[in-house]
């Protein structure tokens, strides 16, 4: 499953940023990790955007995974027969659609399509949200519905700049090159899209 680095930036900061002091409390006392300063950030998603997108967010006691090298190493693999990429966009644009092609992958013929389907929507996700993320209920301040926020796209559009933007997409090629890039900006559908397909 792959989105879009800045809508991912903007998923990560809902979760860490709300982010219940049981939880923080039960990682810093795990076993073999050292006492580190509270990982969450600040209400601030634009902060967050910027540390994050350089690699530099601590997300205690280490930097977080590089996105980046993430997104490369299952576009290099997508060939491997049992590897399947799906787009955040793609599901988005086209739910069943992109249901019955993760069925047709799986062998998986469900007798009832619409109510797969309709156990896969945001809305239902977030309704059902104490059932889907239980750990949520003691994770998340506010329990399990913060957990599944918006399941929007582009809510950078409103905040980054024209530099930024530009510096994202000059990132993303220099790091994944161009197809991967595009592929990661756009899916597989806004792709076809945008070659007229």
């Amino acid at each position: 499953m792959a989105r879009d680095g800045r809508d991912v930036a903007w998923s990560a900061h809902n979760h860490y940023h709300n982010m219940s002091d049981t939880l923080i409390n039960a990682a810093l006392d795990a076993p073999g990790n050292k006492r580190i300063p509270d990982p969450r950030p600040g209400p601030d998603v634009h902060a967050f955007y910027r540390t994050w997108i350089a690699g530099q967010y601590d997300i205690g006691g280490g930097k977080s995974p590089d996105f980046f090298d993430h997104v490369r190493g299952w576009w290099d693999a997508r060939e491997t027969p049992n590897i399947l990429l799906v787009h955040y966009n793609d599901l988005i644009a086209d739910l069943p659609g992109q249901i019955r092609r993760i069925g047709a992958f799986l062998g998986i013929e469900p007798s009832n399509w619409d109510t797969v389907t309709s156990h896969c929507t945001f809305d239902y996700m977030k309704e059902n949200a104490v059932r889907i993320v239980p750990f949520g209920e003691i994770g998340f301040v506010g329990g399990s519905r913060p957990f599944i926020n918006k399941g929007t796209n582009q809510r950078w559009r409103d905040v980054l700049g024209a530099a930024e933007v530009r510096d994202y997409r000059q990132r993303a090629e220099e790091r994944l090159g161009p197809a991967c890039a595009a592929w990661l900006e756009n899916g597989w559908l806004g792709l076809e899209a945008k070659a007229g397909r």
